[in-house]
């Protein structure tokens, strides 16, 4: 039903048979943390994000954890943190809605076993992440206007992490407009 089209850093996409996309990040311990947002759009929801951050609470919470999950909207590529399952915790949160019958066996059947043996590969180091070489561009200094202090790197590196977070929030949200058609 799908296969594993990529694999970038420490994640590896997976993609269902209607080509919606699955990405798994790796701890360098071998565990898999599937994304929320991901999960969200296979199983139906309306607002992906929503779905894993804002519909979670009460009794029926399902644990979750941060990770830095790659994206690549085909003119540029980022990290950007996602809320993210365990296995055990993904196919919870896919039996919950439920999903299509066929996500829930994909994900069990083909994408949980692939992704254990990944795991094991990337605890033992030997995994070898391919990945697309970058251009080189030499950096132009940037004259900050003279009645301006000097901003410091790392002020400079936390706005261009929140500018990456905010395209990346408006090309989910664009497919999520996409997919409501």
């Amino acid at each position: 039903m799908g296969e594993v089209v990529g694999m970038r850093d420490n994640c590896a996409i997976f993609t269902t048979a209607d080509r919606q996309e699955l990405r798994v990040v790796f701890d360098p311990d071998g565990v898999a943390f599937f994304c929320g947002s991901d999960l969200a759009v296979i199983a139906g929801y309306e607002m992906p994000r929503k779905a894993v951050t804002g519909g979670n609470q009460g009794v029926n919470r399902i644990e979750t954890v941060l990770r830095k999950v790659p994206w690549d909207n085909g003119m540029k590529r980022g990290r950007c943190e996602h809320t993210c399952f365990s296995a055990e915790n993904a196919v919870k949160f896919l039996c919950r809605r439920p999903a299509p019958y066929s996500a829930i066996r994909w994900f069990e059947d083909e994408v949980i076993p692939k992704v254990k043996e990944m795991g094991e590969e990337v605890a033992r180091g030997y995994m070898k992440w391919p990945d697309k070489p970058q251009k080189q561009v030499e950096a132009q200094p940037v004259q900050p206007p003279r009645d301006f202090p000097e901003v410091k790197a790392s002020a400079r590196s936390s706005a261009l992490d929140r500018l990456d977070a905010i395209i990346l929030e408006c090309a989910l949200l664009k497919r999520e407009l996409l997919q409501t058609r």
